[in-house]
C-alpha cells in the first residue's frame, strides 16, 4: 500500500462521472427544459431541484431514471459559476444499483439536450480545463509537436 500524498481511492463501479463547461448565459433554463422533456418522453422517472443556500448562485438538479429497463440510477448535476471563466462549469455524478454498463447512455444526455441551437442554448460538451476540447465530437491533434504534448498533458489532469 502506497503512503503518497497522490494516491486516491477508486471510483466504484457502480458510478458514473463527469464534468465540463456550458459556454450559454443561462444553463439552468437549458437542464430544466431537458429534463421536462425527458420526464414527458418517458426516459425519465422524476427530477428535482433541491434548494441551495441562500446566496448562493450555484444550481442542483437530481433526476432518477431505468438503464437498461430495471436498474435504477441515481444522478446530481451541480452547475457552477465561475467569474473568472466564460460560462458555467457542471460535475454529474451517477450512482446505478449495480454495476455500470457501457451500453447505457450517458447521464450527461438525460441532463443536456443532444441538439439545439447553440446560439440560443449555449453548448455543454466543452472540456472544463482545456480550451477547445469537446466531448461530442473527435478532437484532432494538433500537428506542432509542442503543443501537442502540451494539450496531452492537460487532458490528462
Amino acid at each position: 500500500m502506497s503512503n503518497s500524498a497522490t494516491d486516491r481511492a477508486p471510483v466504484p463501479q457502480t458510478i458514473w462521472a463527469a464534468r465540463g463547461r456550458h459556454t450559454g448565459p443561462t444553463p439552468e433554463d437549458v437542464v430544466r427544459r431537458t429534463l421536462r422533456e425527458r420526464r414527458a418522453s418517458g426516459d425519465l422517472d422524476d427530477f428535482s431541484e433541491p434548494p441551495v443556500p441562500a446566496g448562493s448562485t450555484d444550481r442542483v438538479f437530481e433526476a432518477r431514471w431505468r438503464a437498461g429497463g430495471t436498474i435504477t440510477v441515481r444522478a446530481r448535476l451541480t452547475l457552477v459559476s465561475v467569474p473568472e471563466r466564460p460560462g458555467h462549469e457542471w460535475t454529474l455524478v451517477a450512482e446505478a444499483e449495480r454495476l455500470w454498463e457501457e451500453a447505457w447512455p450517458s447521464p450527461a444526455t438525460l441532463f443536456w439536450p443532444d441538439s439545439g441551437s447553440a446560439s440560443e442554448d449555449g453548448e455543454w460538451d466543452h472540456h472544463p480545463t482545456v480550451p477547445g476540447l469537446r466531448f461530442r465530437q473527435v478532437n484532432a491533434l494538433p500537428l506542432d509537436d509542442k503543443e501537442m504534448r502540451r494539450r496531452l498533458r492537460d487532458a490528462a489532469r
